[in-house]
């Protein structure tokens, strides 16, 4: 019997097809830290119980379109996740049978196929409930069985890291997505007293969530880096160890870029006592936040490359490693 699983595997070697799944990965990683992030800074951080004046812009409205963006997008990357790979592992095209027939088997063969469609499925279930019912426990419930299916479909599968990948995307999303979410209210201030005191509590309260994300973070990474490069010659002679190496050095940007706001800036902003000294000390506090959202961007970029790129060590062997081609 053919071995479609054994093909479609070795169907990664193809160039062209790894710069397109490539593209496809960074995309679904940016969508995801969208919806997680989202999400998690407007159902936790500035809470529903928050008065429509101080939410404003993030009214209940836009919050739904955000979810539903995303469940189309993740409904187009599944689509093309899956025809990319039909195309090129039958040669055909749109009105070919037999790629639709590949497509239809790898939906239902592979893990990676079922994540195309499972995906989507899930994120409207998910919308379902978050605008019918307000139970937490249930939304998160269905949002980490989203992100569940990330590592299922990486690296991190082959590699028994599924759970390790799992918190480190979790304290990525909700890191990136409290930055954004913060920025983008900054530029809704205008001149209320009220907002003002409400952004400098926010910024207090994620500062706290910051580090504890980004302790997450680095010590998951830390376990994940260790495990995928397996030695220094890894780490230095791989494309897969060249990019890591780009990635730790970024971090360490965000660092000391996180530093200057937990030593430097918060430290002005509260012996800041006019409304006008608030006002210039928060404006100056975002601005480093926007340029640590900008590496953080450049880093989730590195990522979803990392997520298309073989490892230099492989615990099962050369050819059962999605991309798996000679990196050396």
């Amino acid at each position: 019997m053919f071995d479609f699983v054994h093909v479609f595997v070795l169907s990664f070697s193809f160039s062209g097809t790894i710069d397109t799944l490539t593209l496809l990965r960074m995309i679904e990683s940016f969508a995801m830290i969208v919806f997680i992030g989202g999400y998690f800074f407007l159902r936790w951080i500035i809470d529903e119980r928050t008065p429509l004046l101080l939410r404003e812009p993030f009214t209940k409205k836009k919050e739904m379109k955000m979810y539903f963006v995303v469940f189309l997008l993740f409904c187009l990357t599944g689509f093309l996740q899956l025809y990319v790979r039909a195309e090129f592992l039958t040669n055909g095209s749109m009105i070919n049978d037999e790629l639709w027939s590949m497509m239809g088997l790898l939906a239902f063969t592979t893990i990676i196929g079922m994540v195309a469609w499972i995906r989507p499925l899930i994120i409207g279930m998910f919308i379902l409930t978050v605008s019918r019912f307000s139970n937490r426990s249930l939304s998160f419930t269905m949002m980490s069985l989203f992100l569940l299916t990330f590592p299922l479909s990486s690296h991190a599968f082959v590699y028994g890291m599924v759970f390790t990948q799992f918190f480190h995307l979790l304290g990525t999303a909700v890191w990136v997505g409290g930055l954004v979410g913060l920025v983008l209210y900054s530029f809704f201030l205008g001149e209320s007293i009220q907002k003002l005191h409400y952004l400098h509590d926010l910024l207090t309260y994620f500062s706290v969530i910051a580090l504890i994300m980004f302790v997450i973070i680095s010590f998951t990474g830390l376990i994940m880096s260790f495990s995928y490069v397996g030695s220094w010659e890894g780490l230095t002679s791989s494309s897969y160890g060249d990019i890591l190496l780009w990635k730790i050095l970024l971090s360490f940007i965000i660092v000391i870029i996180a530093a200057f706001h937990r030593f430097i800036w918060f430290p002005k902003l509260k012996k800041a006592v006019r409304f006008s000294d608030k006002k210039k000390s928060i404006k100056q506090l975002i601005w480093t936040v926007r340029l640590e959202l900008i590496v953080i961007t450049i880093v989730v970029v590195l990522a979803g490359v990392l997520s298309a790129t073989s490892p230099p060590s492989s615990p099962q062997g050369p050819d059962l490693l999605p991309n798996q081609h000679n990196h050396r």
